[in-house]
């Protein structure tokens, strides 16, 4: 027992205070303590207090955990939901019918009274109000729960199976209207655990627009959609998360990401080297070398030149370069960054690639498809000609009599001879490439 103010006898020593915010609290604080309860935890939000209340009916009064609430008092209006709506909520479990809530309200109209009736108030405080007043109401309300509580005896431990559906509901309706991203993403795990895919999809989906710069919500938000069947955006998603892990200095979270999508995805390339490609462009010289480390670039592969699959990672350097204001100078960095990291010939490599490519040559890309073409057509130029135009082969002799008109597609994949003037453009020239070789080939379709 604890003794208020005036040494009248308390039945409780602990208590909720159920506020809106913190800052209207002081008040409520002060009188509690001055009724003699001397451990009084502030909460915000009416899910959080229910389902803490919840857990502690589980026990008898005797072995509750120690500082459980011994009761609550609640404000009008508390932040995802009305005092009168957490009295109805908690009403629903049966173990809680009798529990202690006190409101405080601003008014005392017979509406209110009627209100505080209906929903199973067990006291009603107006402001401004006294010690003298909440010890009464104290008072009150612990006879109002020995009363209830031996009357409804055994149904106090029926299932709350009504109450479960109604504390599930109302937490998703507040995760879908909150603005703490730590409370949303929460609220997801816990629907993921319960493979509600749907419902995870949307607070995540939440959360990432609260905190676009946070990987972990992608991370989860991929998650999410990977159990709901759809490989492709998970892996988007994860795409994602890379870019914003490697914009924050995560290295080693990048790189456990950049190297999952390689194993689903094996044909694909590094995430990592098109990261690369992003920084180099924004001027990032730095982070784009820790990028290419990161992916496992350099060493004697990435020292041997644009050769088999590094042909992607330096066209993507080459062109990140190719993007700033000064092209040779940002290779310059990048070389002198990888060689701090024990990758002088790697760095070299990749600018003498770049200066290379600024001086007009062609991409690695193109120097691959070329050699191919050539190797294809010394092997058995008429065998690929014919095969061009789907004819087969029947003992040595091919069925068509006499090659058809039109020009054959081998000679327009060809890239044709751009101006010189765009040898210090790129993808500009390769752009012009490209159109050329369409004009080839419609005007070789008319002509057949």
């Amino acid at each position: 027992m604890n003794t208020s103010a005036g040494e009248t006898p308390l039945p409780f020593s602990s208590a909720l205070l159920l506020v809106r915010n913190d800052d209207v609290a002081a008040v409520d604080r002060r009188a509690l303590r001055a009724a003699g309860i001397r451990r009084i935890k502030v909460v915000f939000s009416g899910v959080e207090a229910a389902r803490e209340l919840a857990e502690n009916a589980r026990f008898a009064r005797a072995s509750r955990p120690v500082g459980s609430p011994d009761m609550v008092l609640c404000h009008e209006q508390l932040a995802d939901m009305t005092g009168d709506e957490f009295v109805r909520l908690i009403r629903l479990h049966p173990a809680l019918i009798p529990f202690p809530v006190i409101v405080a309200v601003a008014t005392n109209t017979p509406a209110v009274r009627t209100k505080a009736k209906e929903s199973g108030y067990s006291g009603l405080l107006v402001r401004p109000y006294t010690p003298a007043a909440l010890t009464k109401e104290i008072l009150l309300a612990a006879e109002c729960e020995t009363v209830t509580s031996s009357a409804l005896g055994a149904s106090l431990s029926a299932p709350a199976d009504a109450f479960t559906e109604a504390l599930d509901a109302l937490a998703r309706y507040s995760l879908s209207q909150s603005n703490n991203v730590e409370q949303v993403y929460r609220g997801a795990l816990m629907a993921m655990r319960q493979q509600r895919w749907d419902e995870a999809i949307a607070s995540l989906q939440r959360a990432a627009k609260l905190a676009p710069d946070n990987g972990e919500v992608l991370l989860g938000l991929a998650a999410a959609w990977r159990g709901k069947g759809s490989l492709e955006k998970s892996q988007a998603l994860l795409r994602e998360a890379v870019a914003v892990f490697v914009d924050s200095g995560a290295w080693e979270r990048a790189r456990s990401v950049s190297e999952r999508l390689l194993r689903e995805t094996p044909e694909s390339q590094p995430p990592l080297q098109n990261e690369a490609r992003r920084l180099l462009a924004a001027g990032k010289t730095a982070d784009a070398a820790q990028a290419l480390l990161c992916s496992g670039f350099g060493g004697a592969a990435g020292a041997a030149g644009p050769e088999g699959r590094n042909a992607w990672i330096y066209e993507q350097v080459a062109r990140g370069c190719m993007a700033t204001p000064g092209p040779e100078d940002a290779a310059e960095q990048l070389r002198e960054r990888l060689a701090e990291s024990g990758e002088e010939k790697s760095g070299s490599a990749l600018r003498d690639y770049v200066l290379y490519r600024l001086r007009g040559g062609e991409s690695a890309f193109e120097s691959h498809r070329r050699s191919a073409l050539s190797r294809s057509q010394a092997r058995n130029v008429d065998d690929l000609f014919w095969a061009e135009l789907g004819e087969d082969k029947k003992d040595g002799v091919y069925e068509t009599p006499s090659p058809p008109t039109g020009a054959p597609v081998i000679a327009l994949l060809k890239e044709p001879s751009t101006s010189p003037a765009l040898n210090g453009f790129p993808l500009l020239r390769d752009a012009v490439a490209v159109a050329k070789v369409t004009v080839g080939l419609f005007r070789a379709g008319r002509k057949k």
